[in-house]
């Protein structure tokens, strides 16, 4: 069976969030269908002098097409970068510049998933009710962002709003399965859009258990060496520049200013430390984009997530428990993610995060109880290997669906 698996940005390497779900899940898929993926918007790191496809080989049974569409990077840079909205144009642009491939793509596959509604529309409008569509909702984007998150002036911001409300409402309204990452968003779309709950499946986020495993004390402190930071008690937060990821850094460089122990550093990885370039701290260091985040979460005494708005689950907290890490996060860190606070991580508000977290590295055999209790759960829970078979579930039940 073929499986036509569609998403915004190419996914291979994976590097953060979208990334990895979209290339775990298709990865996982390979073991039962012949995966061809779509990227509208190819790496940063494939972007040179030819503007013709890149395509990039997995395994035998996994496939990436991805676009150089020199009007798709200009839109992309404009839209992410300077506006920090999603995607709104995609469909658009695929009415007007749609590769070969992608159309004879949708014409040999058995099923087809869209990872998001701003490429839904074009999708449907070619193959209609001849196939199953699975919508992916990694996040509900209408909850996700606002006319205020936008920055463009308003009659353009208020277009933008239009554009995602609209066309994540004809996404969900046509698709004939919506997969949510959590059951609290499973709601918020049933809610929102009168859709028959049986229609929405929960398939969560999931972490690499065998990549992200427990960093031993010696490793830990050659890491530290090997980033400057021997001796010191290492506090992480990862991130894209994304502005759920800006607004938790902007509350770490609060409390690192009333920090009185120069004992304990904060590690800000990942392409959010961007947006504070011109920051200089003792006890703050900003790694901006990094290939590989695993050599700094090994580094690492305890992790962070104080994030006060987004939706979907975050795929960061997975990573820092399978590695794990003791964590202290929101409530709107462990979103999605049926945590026991004090049993897997602590979930406090932001008034107690630096208590939290000065007690946990004060106490070895609590951050040990917590970091263990953690990996076992992520581990049995959250694996990719797990989450990906459910997937599958449902797309062989649609398949086997009467037309």
């Amino acid at each position: 069976m073929k499986l036509l698996f569609i998403s915004p940005h190419s996914s291979i390497p994976p590097r953060y969030g979208g990334q990895l779900r979209v290339h775990h899940l298709r990865r996982v898929a390979s073991s039962r269908f012949q995966v061809f993926g779509f990227a509208q918007v190819a790496q940063r790191a494939d972007l040179g002098l030819s503007f013709s496809p890149i395509t990039k080989v997995v395994n035998p049974n996994y496939v990436e097409f991805a676009t150089r569409n020199p009007l798709s990077l200009i839109l992309f840079g404009l839209s992410s970068l300077r506006w920090n909205s999603p995607p709104f144009w995609q469909s658009h642009l695929l009415h007007w510049f749609s590769p070969t491939w992608l159309k004879r793509k949708l014409e040999e596959v058995d099923i087809i998933h869209v990872e998001s509604p701003y490429q839904f529309g074009w999708v449907y409008k070619q193959v209609g009710r001849r196939k199953p569509i699975v919508l992916g909702a990694p996040n509900v984007e209408t909850m996700l962002y606002s006319q205020e998150k936008i920055f463009a002036c308003s009659p353009v911001a208020r277009r933008i709003m239009r554009s995602i409300e609209v066309q994540e409402k004809f996404a969900m309204v046509y698709c004939d399965k919506v997969i949510a990452t959590s059951d609290l968003d499973a709601h918020q779309i049933q809610d929102k859009y009168q859709i028959n709950p049986e229609r929405i499946v929960v398939v969560p986020n999931g972490v690499d258990c065998e990549k992200y495993s427990p960093a031993q004390i010696d490793e830990r402190r050659k890491m530290k060496s090997r980033i400057g930071l021997a001796d010191k008690h290492v506090v992480i937060f990862s991130g894209s520049i994304h502005r759920p990821n800006i607004e938790a850094v902007e509350q770490i460089l609060k409390w690192a200013e009333r920090m009185v122990d120069d004992k304990i550093h904060f590690l800000i990885v990942g392409s959010v430390g961007k947006k504070f370039h011109n920051l200089v701290s003792s006890n703050i260091s900003m790694t901006g984009f990094v290939d590989e985040i695993k050599p700094f979460l090994q580094a690492s005494d305890i992790a962070i997530n104080p994030m006060i708005s987004g939706s979907g689950t975050n795929l960061k907290q997975l990573e820092y428990m399978a590695m794990g890490l003791p964590c202290v996060t929101t409530g709107v860190g462990a979103r999605g993610l049926p945590i026991e606070n004090g049993k897997q991580a602590y979930i406090v508000d932001l008034e107690r995060f630096p208590e939290k977290f000065a007690a946990l590295l004060a106490d070895s055999e609590e951050r040990c109880r917590l970091g263990q209790s953690a990996r076992q759960w992520v581990v049995k829970k959250y694996d990719w290997n797990v989450i990906g078979k459910g997937l599958i579930g449902v797309y062989e039940s649609l398949l086997a669906a009467d037309p």
